[in-house]
């Protein structure tokens, strides 16, 4: 009895764990122009919402993947998906829109 209720508190640790530090975005199927589902079809869900705003007719929404390490010290990256009316209009890590100003 006592082996299943470790087993059991073993798993649930770990499956609180999982979204974290095995969440493994993958953008190699993410293209330009695809709509919030298509990303996370490919991606997976986003990891949170940075922000959205209405500009004149425009939404314009950030949102957040992480690619993180199974351990300690590995690279733990974010990268921010930049929709407009419901389409990717760019993406990259925080801070790599600045560099190019439109």
């Amino acid at each position: 009895m006592n082996k299943n209720i470790c087993i059991a508190v073993g798993g649930l640790i770990l499956s609180a764990c999982a979204p974290y530090t095995f969440r493994g975005a993958d953008f190699e199927n993410v293209k330009l122009g695809m709509n919030k589902a298509e990303v996370a079809q490919n991606a997976g869900r986003p990891t949170s919402v940075i922000g959205s705003k209405k500009i004149d007719a425009s939404t314009v929404e950030v949102l957040e993947y992480r690619r993180g390490g199974l351990w300690w010290g590995d690279l733990d990256e974010s990268y921010w998906f930049f929709f407009n009316n419901d389409k990717l209009e760019k993406w990259g890590r925080p801070g790599d829109h600045l560099r190019y100003i439109e």
